[in-house]
């Protein structure tokens, strides 16, 4: 343990699988299964008292350790303060949150405040850092407004924005705006799209991403516009979304760019750069969307996407943003949020931030720009909480030893980039950006590479934290609701602790070597992250086939209700009876290379190094007469964010 004694306070967000008891203080009392928030302090040593919490041996001293030992923390929040009256106030803002239902009695033997634990239904998406955001938020937005182009209130033709939405999906803006001026000039309703021949309209969008597919799409939606609505683009959500190929991103960017009605519109841009203002702290876009609802004042909802999508092109890049040049600076936590990261990068199995990747700015080592005068720049940082530079504050030097640190680590695959709309891309693995598959730190040599028969995430012993290690899954399916039945899969996964959670489109696959008649099955891949070991994990994937009805015992070649494998964990390769790594059939199987390539294209597979997209090249045009798998549609949402 490092001898810094960083003070502050923190949150624990704890997912409990089942319930246990604790004593709150004399009492037994039984917590319930779901989701809980603790609030705690430590005043003389942060890193020691969370990597306390953290360990995975079991020592019951504590009425949080009983919690602890059964339930696993999946997000951790830090205030740096030597104020111990912040612990209270933290607990209070906990205690106000959506759903809430605080323990009574639980951590709170020394103070008056009731409760330091709080259960909730649902994961929470609070973030500790939104108290000292909403305050600022008018003069951002006065600052953002003077800057960009407001472009969410001009006067727009609704089935023209959502045409121009289909068509913008995986396509740059110059080719969207090219295309739909082509194909509005030929045919404006609803009613010749209806009519008309896919290839036609094909011909006029070349070259959109996935020209084919989405002139099909356009026909489809046409023809539901003109049956459902009587040739009227919908403004409601929920009928916007029941049309093929629209999520609930476009669903909102056309209710409020078309309809000037209050939505937030919810893209990679808008859900990275409010997490790195520290206004939300989410995992997806859906559920970014869902906080943001909740605590964004209804004035700024249509104009938040058309200003941030700007600024995040402009200034906060997905990778290294130019913060040194922002004039948000003075009121973005992304600063603070570095500073939490390297506070935990000292402590053994801490999660990442659920969507971040928290990397240091391209100009950090920069002076703020003095182009502007803006009443939000960054004024000097107090000794006490030093700005989170290379020297001070143990920064990786170089793009090579960003492996080093899980706080610091690249991923390619984190959330922000989650797509919830990809009804109409399918896999093109020759075009995506060549990315670096995350190494865990205690694996990564002076290439930053993982070491040759390394182990990825088995813990030996009690004291050997986790290390959250990137996975591959497949799933399949040809009974009842296949699309019901991942969204439930995919769900449980979350829960479990898998973060950064990347899904790929459902895929059409033909029954092979089975029995006459079988349905055609369903396929997908995701990928994550998991704390776990690959056998923990590979028990909870059958326990979760058998909790959605797949017989314990099930021959193979035959229809099932969910099938959930696992088809990579890191770099491991290992080869037991019931336990093979990489998946043995991986390089096989197009219906598992073909959502894999859309989701991990640059994965390299042990052992023959060769990537994810290589592989579903090879064996596409080996079997190119096949025809084998036909992308079918995007994966569904879950309703709760509906």
């Amino acid at each position: 343990m490092p001898a810094t004694q960083t003070q502050g306070v923190y949150l624990l967000t704890i997912r409990l699988p089942r319930a246990c008891a604790v004593t709150v203080p004399r009492p037994d009392t039984t917590l319930a299964a779901g989701w809980y928030v603790y609030t705690g302090s430590a005043m003389s040593g942060l890193e020691a008292r969370l990597a306390r919490h953290l360990r995975t041996s079991q020592v019951r001293h504590w009425h949080l350790d009983h919690l602890l030992a059964v339930g696993r923390v999946l997000n951790v929040q830090l205030q740096l303060t030597g104020e111990k009256a912040a612990e209270c106030r933290l607990a209070a803002t906990v205690r106000g949150w959506p759903e809430a239902e605080p323990v009574a009695g639980f951590g709170s033997t020394d103070c008056r405040c009731g409760s330091h634990l709080a259960r909730f239904p649902a994961r929470p998406l609070g973030s500790v850092l939104a108290a000292e955001v909403l305050p600022a938020l008018p003069g951002m937005y006065r600052e953002l407004r003077g800057r960009y182009h407001d472009h969410s209130r001009e006067d727009r033709d609704p089935f023209r924005t959502l045409v121009a939405c289909i068509l913008s999906l995986r396509t740059q803006d110059p080719v969207t705006d090219a295309a739909a001026d082509r194909l509005f000039a030929v045919m404006r309703t609803p009613q010749p799209f209806a009519v008309a021949d896919p290839a036609r309209i094909a011909k006029i969008i070349f070259p959109v991403g996935m020209y084919r597919q989405k002139a099909q799409r356009l026909v489809q939606i046409a023809r539901l516009v003109l049956e459902r609505f009587n040739g009227n683009t919908p403004a409601e959500i929920d009928d916007l979304v029941s049309l093929p190929g629209v999520g609930r991103k476009t669903a909102n960017l056309v209710r409020s760019f078309a309809f000037h009605l209050p939505a937030i519109c919810v893209d990679t841009h808008v859900h990275r750069i409010t997490n790195r203002w520290g206004l939300v702290r989410t995992t997806t876009p859906d559920e970014t969307e869902c906080e943001l609802r909740r605590i964004l004042p209804a004035q700024h909802w249509m104009e938040t996407n058309a200003l941030l999508v700007q600024h995040g092109q402009a200034l906060c890049r997905p990778t290294r943003p130019k913060c040194g040049a922002c004039f948000l600076r003075g009121a973005c936590r992304y600063d603070e949020l570095l500073r939490h990261a390297v506070v935990l990068a000292h402590v053994p199995g801490a999660p990442p931030h659920p969507s971040l990747d928290l990397v240091e700015p391209a100009d950090a080592a920069t002076s703020p720009s003095p182009v502007s005068s803006s009443p939000f720049r960054r004024a000097p940082a107090a000794a006490t909480t030093p700005a989170p530079d290379r020297v001070n504050a143990g920064l990786p030097t170089s793009r090579r030893s960003k492996a080093r640190s899980p706080a610091f680590r690249r991923s390619p695959f984190a959330v922000a980039e989650h797509n919830p709309d990809r009804a109409n891309a399918a896999p093109q693995p020759s075009q995506r950006p060549k990315a670096r598959s995350p190494v865990p730190p205690a694996q990564a040599g002076r290439s930053g590479r993982p070491s040759p028969g390394s182990e990825t995430s088995e813990t030996h012993g009690n004291t050997a934290p986790p290390r959250f290690t990137r996975v591959a899954l497949g799933l399949g399916a040809n009974l009842g609701d296949p699309r019901t039945t991942f969204r439930l899969a995919v769900d449980e996964l979350r829960a479990a602790g898998l973060s950064n959670v990347r899904v790929s489109s459902l895929y059409e696959t033909e029954p092979i070597g089975c029995p006459p008649g079988t349905p055609v099955f369903l396929n997908a891949a995701l990928t994550g992250h998991w704390s776990g070991t690959a056998r923990e994990l590979l028990q909870f994937c059958k326990d979760v086939e058998v909790r959605l009805g797949r017989p314990a015992r099930h021959g193979r070649n035959l229809s099932r209700v969910i099938d959930l494998d696992i088809l990579l964990f890191g770099d491991e390769q290992r080869r037991e009876t019931d336990l093979t790594l990489p998946h043995p059939r991986l390089g096989e199987r197009l219906f598992a290379l073909a959502p894999l390539a859309e989701t991990a294209p640059n994965w390299r597979v042990p052992p023959t190094g060769r990537t994810v997209a290589a592989l579903f090249r090879s064996l596409s045009r080996q079997r190119r007469a096949e025809r084998q798998v036909r992308r079918a549609e995007s994966f569904p949402a879950s309703p709760s964010t509906a």
